[in-house]
């Protein structure tokens, strides 16, 4: 005589009948009917595979809604958990080296691609890009860092990198890293760019191999003009629209002279 197994959701799910005789097998578990021999073996495996949560690195075959299945491939090694339609990670964030499809994908849910490195929230229409937005396995871009200056005062800095290289830091104070940072002996309030010191020229090429940052472009002001190693204030060049008067010996090396008028 058949028996019947109701869902714990009985008033929208049908139930699973078991014939005599016969197992049934409409789900990853296998219930056997009246007169089935071996039915403890069966029994015992339905326990072990809740017991391990069908662990495996292929889905358990059938799944109903609500069954938990742990993915036991190395490259995702996570929980799902199936929604009446596709398999969905447990702790809301899925680990793939492709993007899920965003047929079955809902608002909110995270996505962490494998492959760059990267975080994904879906949008209810695409996956958004949550960062890093370039991903080589080296800092790129913008980040907020903590500099400990020579006093042991933590001082709260911007710095753009670029494959590990600091190339600018953005600081509202002026001071002198405690540790070293190649390039940037003392970093002043403001934008600091990568310099070159003739002092540490030794560590800088081998730090960068000769690279030397610069700002290119127009600026319509500047304190003064760098000249050799040296930083020589504005106030030292002679002007064209005002009369100069000149502190040192004015040699002229042209043969033609100087012309008036």
């Amino acid at each position: 005589m058949p028996y019947n197994i109701n869902y714990s959701d009985k008033d929208n799910k049908t139930p699973l009948t078991v014939f005599d005789n016969t197992s049934n097998t409409d789900t990853s578990l296998t219930f056997p009917g009246r007169n089935v021999t071996g039915y403890g073996q069966i029994i015992g495996e339905n326990f072990l595979a809740l017991l391990e949560n069908f662990a495996s690195e292929t889905p358990p075959l059938n799944p109903t809604e609500g069954q938990i299945w742990y993915n036991s491939d190395p490259a995702v090694s996570s929980l799902l958990i199936w929604d009446g339609s596709d398999w969905k990670s447990a702790s809301g964030v899925q680990k793939s080296p492709i993007q899920p499809g965003i047929e079955q994908a809902k608002v909110g849910e995270l996505w962490v691609d494998t492959v760059n490195q990267q975080l994904y929230v879906f949008s209810g229409t695409d996956w958004i890009l949550v960062g890093p937005n370039f991903s080589t396995g080296l800092k790129s871009g913008l980040l907020v860092e903590q500099i400990d200056d020579a006093d042991d005062v933590p001082r709260v800095v911007l710095a753009v990198y670029v494959e590990d290289r600091p190339i600018i830091i953005i600081s509202k104070d002026s001071f002198t890293p405690k540790v070293i940072i190649p390039q940037f002996p003392i970093i002043r309030a403001g934008i600091t760019v990568a310099n070159p010191n003739p002092s540490i020229i030794s560590e800088l090429e081998a730090y960068s191999g000769g690279f030397v940052p610069k700002l290119f472009g127009s600026a319509t002001s500047a304190d003064g003009l760098n000249v050799g190693d040296r930083i020589i204030e504005s106030s030292r060049f002679l002007r064209s629209d005002i009369v100069n008067v000149v502190e040192n010996a004015f040699n002229i090396r042209s043969d033609s002279g100087i012309t008036f008028g």
